[in-house]
């Protein structure tokens, strides 16, 4: 058994070098950056920024699907039902 004072994991040196590959571009994108970090994108003057899009309209589509859907499996199962 060995002792609880024998630490087996590597110097802390050594998990803090930098594990890329060797050969590596060291390049970063800064839209890819901000986008990232959730913060704006835009980094060209000429273009405003805009207001942000309706971010629900995906979820409108799924609540105004939903009961037609229902509705859609109410007549098939009342048509299999009393075939």
């Amino acid at each position: 058994m060995a002792e609880a004072t024998v630490d087996d994991r590597p110097p802390l040196d050594a998990t803090l070098s930098d594990r890329r590959r060797p050969g590596r571009v060291d390049y970063q994108d800064a839209q890819l950056t901000a986008l990232l970090r959730g913060e704006p994108t835009n980094t060209n003057p000429a273009i405003p920024n805009l207001p942000p899009a309706d971010d629900l309209s995906p979820a409108r589509g799924i609540l105004i699907g939903l009961p037609i859907g229902g509705a859609m499996w109410m007549v098939v199962s009342a048509s299999w039902y009393f075939m």
